[in-house]
């Protein structure tokens, strides 16, 4: 029989297994700069992000192999390793190729590494249309055209 010693008395409020005691209390405020920054992700997130990161670097060399099979498919071979061949003489596969799946497999992983980049949509003053005009140069002379080089080449871009 085995004995077991009780659990420790919990202060009240704290939530079974916590360490912390409760926490803040109903009704007060934390003080001003107390907890995570807004935007920053916790420890869990970044916990697991790392352990993806770390399994796709560590089998990044393998990748390539998985994903070829995938687009490629895998051949079905007999016990002596041969391709085996259907009635009509068609090449038996063990997994059909499916090149569109390797991509979506290919772009899934990639999205790990390389975040989607949000979409962003630039506009005119008060969100209307960009005003463009087009200059026909075909009617200057050369000397004119020479001026207009030497002229840009002086001004500053602006950042």
């Amino acid at each position: 029989m085995e004995l077991r010693t009780p659990a420790p008395k919990r202060k009240p409020g704290a939530l079974p297994g916590s360490n912390n005691g409760g926490g803040a209390k109903p009704g007060s405020t934390r003080p001003a700069g107390s907890g995570r920054a807004a935007g920053t992700q916790n420890k869990i997130t970044l916990t697991a992000k790392a352990a993806i990161a770390e399994f796709v670097d560590g089998n990044a060399h393998r990748l390539a192999g998985w994903l070829d099979q995938v687009a490629n498919g895998r051949l079905m071979l007999d016990k002596d390793g041969n391709q085996v061949y259907d009635s009509q003489g068609n090449v038996v596969y063990e997994i059909r190729p499916n090149p569109e799946k390797a991509f979506n497999l290919f772009q899934s992983v990639v999205e790990y590494h390389v975040p989607k980049l949000a979409r962003s949509e630039i506009s005119g003053p008060n969100g209307g249309a960009i005003e463009t005009s087009v200059v026909d140069l075909k009617g200057l002379s050369d000397n004119e055209l020479t001026q207009i080089q030497t002229l840009l080449s002086k001004a500053t871009p602006t950042e």
